[in-house]
């Protein structure tokens, strides 16, 4: 499923659990754009979205994700 962020949304990533609030504040994602990046889920929670790292759950899953980078953000232009 894709959805927005929530509020307290966490993960682990990198070995380390993660706020999902913290990696958008961190890469300087403005908060008006930040409750507008779809997140993708599934029933045990994150997988990944834009700006944010896989899950390590996810690593080694056949996963077709669609690659968004930073320099194409429109707030960058």
């Amino acid at each position: 499923m894709v959805r927005i962020r929530q509020e307290g949304d966490q993960y682990r990533a990198g070995g380390h659990t993660k706020k999902v609030k913290k990696i958008f504040a961190d890469r300087k994602i403005p908060r008006a754009v930040r409750d507008t990046l779809p997140i993708v889920c599934d029933e045990r929670g994150i997988i990944c979205g834009p700006f944010l790292p896989l899950a390590d759950r996810a690593k080694g899953l056949d996963l077709k994700i669609v690659f968004v980078s930073e320099d194409d953000a429109p707030w960058k232009q």
